[in-house]
């Protein structure tokens, strides 16, 4: 049994329904978006699948760290792909994987002080050319447009996936991640057997241009990557809410990880 981090959107309603076939690109998705939202440019398309099976642990469905949980108060069409525009104010929650879909739901619907009809998981996708065949969705399914916050008024926060470490907030507009000489010290979010790995400056996050980046440096020990995608040194990537930061020479099987939140200064 482990911890995992999670976060919740509560969506009132199902924007609307697109019946569209299986050749549909996720590029043809989100340009439908265009005239909803100020600029894509500031967003990120999320792919939410609908959960029915409520005795299922969320390890059973795969569900991991940096997942993103979505609960409809009122129903989805039963036919047809849902599409929503999603507004910054996750909220991170830390659960067991071995909790159950109603568990969640259950949970949720007390926050809500009301019952909530449909429980959605989904992460961001970033390889625009698949298909909704590709990822096997299909009716009832979710996919959602997230526009989310990334400029100075919001305080940058990593949040270690595992349970029972306290979320490092960033202070500065530029900090080293790394070992104990290091401002972030992530040492400590590892076992005492492990902590030899961190070796050195890892990455460095830095706030350029009203939009938070970080980057991998010449001198880790490890590999860094992005919501599974790998970082190389002195190539910047900017950050948004729920982006997953893994360490380790596999991101599906890191030695630590840690989720992308923003606080309002």
């Amino acid at each position: 049994m482990a911890q995992i981090s999670v976060s919740i959107n509560i969506v009132n309603k199902i924007d609307r329904s697109l019946s569209l076939t299986g050749d549909t690109t996720l590029a043809q998705v989100r340009a439908g978006f265009e005239r909803h939202v100020p600029s894509l440019d500031d967003t990120l398309l999320m792919v939410s699948y609908r959960l029915s099976q409520p005795e299922s642990a969320l390890y059973e469905l795969g569900v991991r760290t940096g997942d993103i949980f979505t609960l409809a108060v009122e129903d989805s069409p039963a036919r047809g792909l849902g599409v929503t525009v999603l507004r910054p104010g996750a909220d991170v929650l830390e659960v067991s994987d071995n909790a159950t879909v109603g568990d969640i739901q259950r949970h949720l619907s007390r926050f809500l002080k009301r019952p909530a009809s449909r429980l959605y998981v989904g992460r961001y996708v970033s390889n625009l050319a698949h298909t909704l065949a590709d990822l096997s969705l299909t009716d009832g399914d979710l996919v959602s447009l997230a526009v989310l916050p990334t400029h100075t008024d919001h305080g940058l926060v990593l949040v270690p996936a595992r349970g029972g470490y306290t979320p490092f907030r960033v202070r500065e507009s530029s900090s080293v991640m790394g070992g104990p000489d290091e401002p972030i010290d992530i040492s400590h979010f590892l076992p005492r057997r492990k902590r030899h790995l961190i070796q050195g400056a890892q990455a460095e996050f830095v706030r350029r241009d009203d939009v938070w980046h970080v980057q991998a440096l010449p001198t880790a020990s490890l590999p860094l990557f992005v919501d599974g995608y790998r970082l190389f040194p002195h190539r910047p990537k900017s950050l948004f809410e729920n982006n997953v930061i893994s360490l380790g020479s596999n991101p599906n099987e890191p030695l630590l990880q840690l989720v992308v939140q923003f606080d309002v200064e």
